[in-house]
């Protein structure tokens, strides 16, 4: 041996120092085979650990001190050392023996590395045969789908190799990517899907991935408080909730058509719980907080999402927008677009929530039924304890007790696509009338100013002349910056409010019989702002509830 420094180097007696720290009111007993310590010396390694520092350091030098006098009368010799209660051992051994374990530590670590690459070559990649092509798949941690052609493979995998001893002890360089190619485990599939029914052959690559928990009765009422929570305790609206989560666990493959938007004002009521809670029960969850990752134009890591949260997005408005939503929710398939020349379809069973502190949160049009929409109450966020106490139920086994009752709820006569109209719904819908649709809304507010020749009160009704609503319409898109078409205005503003007013149910052929005795072309209306508001709100907004859709409304 050289000198004491590499003796210390080679056995780590600061591990020694380290049990000082690491145990407490204990005894190391030193045991060592080769050769006997002094008493003192056994003495010292026995020593309480409970000691002041200085002490400590003291004691730590004698055993060093002990340790290297015994190592210089035998060091052509193996010493071990191990300290009882730590399942510690040191060892020193001579130049020698030190070089040719390192010779044969460097061979091992080799045999052991190429396994581990190995392992995971068969874990993240497979073969894929698409056509007349066979190409490497690897899906990533985010879901993205990457293709890669399998001579390209090789080539970029060629310095990845190790020399490796065969049968004869002969090195040999191997190449990882072809040893995983022609292993026996390598997976190979001739299509990839996402079957959430396992029913699709074993040589196609599912991307769907079994529950993560299990189905155990107990008390679910802490998750019922947060579902009425979610939906402002309005019954209608949690039953449709639970009903829908159920949906997805008993029937996931079925694609629902609807997603659930839930806002809030305040943070902190319950949205990330129910994110929680659904990650809990599968792998198959994607949760995005920015506009592009959900609708921006490389999708592939959507490939194996069902549950997709879209969290605090704000709406844009934008039509491009709006139909690769809308497409998220009811298209039957999805083409997966990737980076580079990567495109795939898939089924899709998406069940996709948005979650926002913003109004303006989804693209919600007058007769459109993809979106049910809920105000979340504060309630629980000022119930002190509560979520703590959720999370300690949830990290036993409440996400087990969730996943029992949403697979045991009676759901046959549910149909995701009929849902209550709520107020945050007709919220929504007012953000995105279209102009023609926001002028009538207004007309009927209260907070528009037409000329005085634009309308004649009668007995029974109200004769609005066409062609003076037209001009009120067009100088109220001006001041609210809106264009639009004259050629097209009056015609649209006519089929709009026969939408609404039903005017061929009142008179036929209104449109060329509805003349007074000027000649001027009108629409007959009802007679009060009462029974406007109330018609729009049922025709328009599809509710009975006209104090939802405007604010000023009074029943007579």
């Amino acid at each position: 041996m050289n000198n004491t420094t590499d003796f210390f180097e080679e056995v780590n007696i600061s591990n020694l120092e380290n049990a000082f720290n690491w145990i407490s009111n204990k005894q190391i007993n030193f045991i060592n085979d080769d050769s006997n310590l002094s008493d003192e010396e056994k003495y010292l390694t026995k020593q309480e650990q409970n000691l002041p520092e200085e002490q400590k350091k003291k004691l730590i030098g004698e055993i060093k001190k002990a340790l290297i006098e015994q190592i210089k009368e035998e060091s052509e010799d193996e010493l071990e050392f191990y300290f009882n209660d730590l399942d510690l051992f040191i060892t020193y051994k001579s130049n020698k023996e030190i070089e040719e374990d390192k010779k044969d530590f460097v061979d091992t670590i080799e045999v052991i590395s190429y396994k581990e690459d190995l392992a995971t070559f068969l874990k993240e990649f497979c073969l894929l045969k698409r056509g007349n092509q066979t190409e490497v798949c690897r899906i990533q941690n985010n879901g993205m789908i990457d293709f890669h052609d399998l001579k390209a493979f090789h080539e970029f995998h060629r310095k990845h190799n190790y020399q490796i001893k065969d049968d004869e002890g002969k090195e040999k360089k191997q190449y990882i990517s072809r040893i995983w190619q022609e292993h026996k485990d390598v997976r190979q599939f001739t299509n990839i899907v996402f079957d959430p029914s396992f029913t699709a052959p074993k040589s196609h690559l599912n991307l769907f991935k079994p529950w993560k928990t299990r189905a155990i009765q107990g008390d679910v009422s802490m998750f019922i408080d947060l579902i009425e929570a979610l939906t402002n305790y309005h019954k209608e609206s949690t039953d449709y909730l639970l009903n829908y989560l159920a949906h997805a666990i008993q029937k996931p493959a079925l694609l629902p058509l609807v997603a659930v938007v839930i806002r809030s004002m305040a943070k902190g009521v319950g949205k990330g719980t129910l994110s929680k809670v659904l990650h809990r029960i599968t792998d198959n969850f994607k949760h995005f907080t920015k506009r592009e990752e959900l609708i921006g134009q490389f999708t592939g890591h959507l490939a194996d999402a069902f549950i997709v949260i879209a969290d605090e997005l704000t709406w844009a408005g934008n039509k491009q927008d709006n139909d690769v939503m809308k497409g998220i929710i009811t298209e039957e398939t999805v083409t997966i677009n990737g980076k580079f020349k990567d495109i795939i379809e898939v089924k899709n069973y998406k069940r996709l929530f948005i979650f926002s502190n913003n109004s303006f949160c989804a693209p919600v049009e007058i007769g459109d039924r993809r979106f049910f929409v809920c105000d979340a109450s504060d309630k629980l966020k000022h119930t002190e304890g509560w979520f703590k106490k959720f999370n300690e139920w949830l990290n036993k086994n409440g996400a087990d007790y969730i996943f029992h009752y949403l697979l045991n709820r009676d759901i046959s006569k549910f149909n995701p696509e009929v849902f209550p109209t709520t107020k945050a719904r007709i919220d929504l819908m007012k953000r995105n009338l279209t102009p023609v649709q926001k002028f009538i809304y207004e007309l009927f507010n209260g907070s528009m100013i037409v000329s005085n020749t634009t309308y004649e009160e009668r007995i029974d009704a109200t004769h609005w002349i066409r062609s003076m609503v037209a001009k009120d319409c067009q100088e109220w898109l001006k001041t609210s910056g809106t264009s639009y078409y004259d050629n097209t205005l009056k015609d649209d503003i006519s089929k709009t409010l026969n939408s609404i007013f039903e005017f061929e149910k009142i008179k036929d052929k209104w449109a060329t019989n509805w003349k007074d005795s000027k000649g001027n072309y009108f629409y007959k209306l009802p007679k009060t702002t009462a029974e406007c508001q109330k018609i729009v709100a049922e025709k328009l907004f599809q509710t009975e509830h006209p104090e939802w859709v405007y604010e000023n409304y009074e029943a007579k």
